[in-house]
């Protein structure tokens, strides 16, 4: 199921980059209010609640019998049941802080049931459900690659191109520094160079684009991208699980130094890890 009773609106993807690390779920827009009932998205078992005044805020973790767990931040409030137990812990504790774990028994949970209600607690800028798939070893999974679906037929869209010199002798059109060249657009999944480039040394490619979803009013991240050449693949990369640490990739994924001189963001077509 859709994990909130509210329009199938969002305002960020899997994987798009946040100050320092990756976005590890999806966040569902719910247009400036609070109060959307949040639903099982499958049957399973209320296995952790938290409360904070900071990131995730109030959170919900539902525990599925497939073994993933679906995890539901920035919620308003709990079930009364959940609240009045979060209560108790508070002044068990006391502190607001709180992070307490259930067994499978206590509170069990049916597909479509009300686990909670969406809100804007922890560190958010507004009212919306930020929404994960985690599997057995915590690592976040795609939620759209677990069975969410969203309508969607607006392919990326591509703005530049940029040639990068990987070392002090190479070179993009006579010059050892990056070059940032417009695309033609031809179609709605063909882009062009205006002109022929001149290479020489070891040089890599980035590209300047982003995704767009059907009746959405945002751009987001993309979900993939890949390089190959005279059909030979060269390199891709593709949001389908993020691992906490895999934090440190945002600054060789993308290209920092063009986005520090203003040119925006650029996903690299090649790879620092080899």
């Amino acid at each position: 199921l859709w994990p909130v009773q509210a329009e199938k609106a969002l305002t960020a993807v899997f994987g798009e980059e946040r100050p320092g690390r990756y976005h590890t779920g999806i966040d569902i827009r719910t247009f400036g209010e609070t109060g959307y009932p949040i639903l099982a998205i499958e049957s399973g078992y209320i296995a952790r609640i938290r409360t904070s005044s900071k990131r995730y805020g109030k959170t919900v973790y539902l525990k599925l019998h497939d073994g993933n767990t679906a995890v539901y931040a920035h919620l308003d409030h709990f079930t009364p049941e959940l609240d009045n137990l979060a209560s108790a812990l508070h002044q068990h504790y006391g502190k607001y802080t709180i992070d307490h774990e259930l067994t499978e028994n206590e509170y069990p949970a049916e597909k479509g049931d009300i686990i909670g209600y969406s809100g804007d607690t922890g560190g958010v800028s507004g009212p919306h459900l930020h929404f994960e798939i985690r599997d057995n070893n915590q690592h976040t999974q795609n939620p759209f690659n677990y069975g969410l679906a969203i309508k969607d037929d607006i392919p990326p869209i591509v703005e530049s191109l940029a040639f990068i010199p990987l070392n002090r002798n190479s070179y993009i059109n006579g010059v050892s520094e990056e070059q940032v060249l417009i695309v033609n657009k031809i179609n709605d999944t063909k882009y062009i160079l205006a002109d022929t480039i001149s290479v020489l040394g070891s040089i890599g490619m980035a590209v300047k684009t982003y995704d767009q979803i059907t009746n959405q009013e945002f751009n987001f991240g993309i979900y993939n991208v890949a390089l190959s050449q005279n059909n030979q693949f060269i390199y891709s990369m593709q949001y389908d699980q993020i691992n906490w640490e895999d934090a440190k990739d945002l600054y060789t994924e993308k290209s920092y130094s063009l986005a520090r001189k203003g040119a925006g963001k650029f996903y690299h077509l090649f790879s620092h890890h080899q």
